[in-house]
């Protein structure tokens, strides 16, 4: 278990105790992860989206106000203890940033009344350093009827009304009501592969997966069903034991400047599996992590765009920017971690032509998947007679790849007369 602080940055937030934290490293490589509850908390669950669970009262607003506040932004964290008897589930403390203070996260949560302390018995009861400060939080809230402890029967009502499932949605109804070329909104609850997110439109938070128009990422293969059943959350890192965090008033141990980076004692990152019948494709891992890094958990606008045969919704995805929406197609194509699917780009209102273009421009810069493209000879591009050349590949027995030295480097295949 790790005892220091580590430095990471929020990922996903599965419930108003629970989220998923990244280490903080830098470049494509998709970074370890580490699955925290929040020491002695414990928040309304959400329901199945096939409807088999429903929503615990309340749960939906637990999530919105740690989503808010924590997606995508930088924390320091560290985990207090594990629990075996729970396949050791790992419960710690996060901090953000908040100017020139430190925000314990829990602390926020339960003085908004949106997650309650869970109670302990017994000296050797584990709990967090800083349940003191969390049962005075937990007072003051009850006392305002805020959050969880709200008595409006109204209110009651609302937070435990059904929500509708999966079995509810029709692709093509659903695009036949709302109308091509028409945005709507949602919060993206699960990133499938880089092209394909799984949203809670809002507001009545139906669920729909939509496939983004125009673009085909590598597929993460089908996932064995005993590790999809439950597959534990890799470990972001451990401290190293050389910084030693200081001690705040009540005798816990407070996030320090010099906090160990969880990036120093992580590798580079997880690189792609070997391709492997039913696993991942090569830099399937990365796509998803593209996208996952930009949408997941986030409020994107999906402008609609068609339906295929098989009832697959398709849409043009934008997601949050500092300064404007970004569309995720594009940066997928620029990034060159997908490919133009023509049936696909048919369907869009527009854009359709920028995506071939920047389909083009990654192929020539080789990024991502077009790392070892070589252009085809085509009867419109005129090639010189003669030039000076080295042979980089064999194709076959008559074709060879030649990289052109006072041609820029151009690759050119050449077939022996």
């Amino acid at each position: 278990m790790a005892t220091g602080w580590l430095r990471g940055k929020v990922k996903e937030v599965v419930s108003g105790d629970t989220v998923v934290v990244v280490a903080a490293t830098q470049g494509p490589a998709v970074p370890p992860e580490k699955r925290l509850t929040l020491s002695s908390l414990v928040a309304p669950r959400l329901g199945k989206r096939d409807g088999s669970t429903r929503d615990e009262a309340f749960a939906w607003d637990s999530r919105e106000f740690l989503r808010k506040k924590l997606i995508g932004q930088p924390c320091v964290f560290r985990v207090d203890y594990t629990v075996e008897v729970a396949g050791n589930k790992e419960f710690g403390s996060l901090f953000l940033q908040n100017g020139q203070q430190q925000e314990n996260v829990a602390l926020s949560i339960v003085q908004s009344g949106w997650a309650k302390v869970r109670e302990t018995t017994g000296a050797q009861q584990k709990q967090s350093p800083y349940y003191e400060d969390l049962v005075k939080a937990q007072e003051a809230a009850q006392n305002a009827g805020l959050g969880l402890w709200n008595k409006d029967s109204a209110a009651i009502a609302a937070a435990l009304a059904p929500v509708p499932t999966s079995d509810d949605f029709n692709a093509m109804s659903f695009f036949n009501s709302v109308g091509k070329g028409k945005p709507v909104a949602g919060v993206v609850e699960a990133v499938l592969n880089g092209g394909t997110l799984r949203l809670s439109l809002l507001p009545d938070r139906m669920p729909v997966t939509v496939a983004v128009a125009g673009v085909q990422c590598p597929s993460m293969g089908k996932r064995p069903a005993a590790a999809a059943a439950a597959a534990p959350a890799e470990p972001a890192a451990e401290s190293n034991g050389t910084a030693a965090p200081a001690e705040n008033g009540n005798g816990a141990a407070a996030p320090a400047p010099g906090v160990v980076t969880a990036a120093s004692i992580a590798a580079a990152g997880v690189a792609s599996a070997q391709t492997v019948p039913g696993g991942p494709e090569p830099l399937a891992r990365e796509a998803k992590w593209f996208t996952e890094s930009r949408c997941l958990n986030r409020e994107v606008r999906v402008v609609l765009e068609g339906v295929d045969k098989y009832n697959n919704l398709f849409g043009s995805v934008f997601y949050p920017e500092t300064d404007k929406p970004a569309n995720l197609a594009e940066a997928i194509m620029s990034a060159g971690l997908g490919k133009a699917v023509e049936w696909s780009l048919n369907l869009m209102t527009n854009g359709a032509m920028r995506l071939r273009e920047m389909e083009r421009a990654a192929k020539q810069a080789k990024r991502g998947m077009w790392v070892n493209y070589v252009p085809q000879n085509t009867g419109q591009t005129k090639l010189s007679d003669s030039f000076l050349g080295k042979v980089v590949e064999v194709v076959s027995g008559d074709t060879v790849v030649v990289k052109d030295i006072n041609g820029g480097g151009v690759e050119r295949r050449v077939s022996l007369s």
